[in-house]
């Protein structure tokens, strides 16, 4: 079974259409993409963005908020790239697309976010500890954001860790 680091590059656009007020409060946020029996097991914010890991049983599900507001009036684009790892530092993610439930560009006093919640495909198995990662790069234009999927982890910053022990 093959092991994936998930990376994302995503180039975004400008929506033309104007969201109702969505909360900018990052527990608010979180709590609004969970769902019953859904145990949130780590929540971040970094400047203006959001992060969460939650799970259900074997499922793992997470979510960013990404803020691309930028001076153009284009959104920036970003790479983002997601790491599950068990206790020795084993890579846990399977070599799967994650199964995407929510994905868009909303306003929020007067910035633009990306979103996206989607479950993982994490192998748990008999794991103790899980140590999720996530690195990010923003670029203020798709011109300037790589034409490639793979980023070496030096070219992303790393901007969350969280360990959790599972039972």
């Amino acid at each position: 079974m093959r092991r994936r680091l998930y990376v994302a590059i995503v180039s975004t656009f400008l929506v033309s259409v104007t969201f109702a007020k969505s909360n900018n409060d990052l527990q608010e946020w979180v709590q609004a993409h969970l769902h019953h029996g859904e145990e949130l097991i780590c929540e971040r914010a970094v400047n203006n963005d959001y992060f969460f890991v939650a799970r259900k049983g074997d499922q793992i599900k997470s979510g960013y908020r990404i803020d691309v507001t930028s001076t153009s009036g284009t959104p920036d684009t970003f790479v983002i790239s997601w790491r599950f790892l068990d206790e020795l530092k084993n890579h846990l993610g399977l070599a799967s697309d994650p199964e995407i439930i929510a994905q868009g560009y909303k306003r929020s006093g007067g910035r633009m976010f990306a979103e996206e919640i989607a479950y993982r495909s994490v192998s748990l198995g008999s794991s103790g500890i899980l140590h999720v990662n996530i690195w990010l790069k923003k670029y203020d234009t798709v011109a300037n954001s790589p034409v490639v999927r793979h980023l070496a982890e030096d070219e992303l910053e790393q901007i969350f860790q969280c360990e959790v022990t599972l039972q």
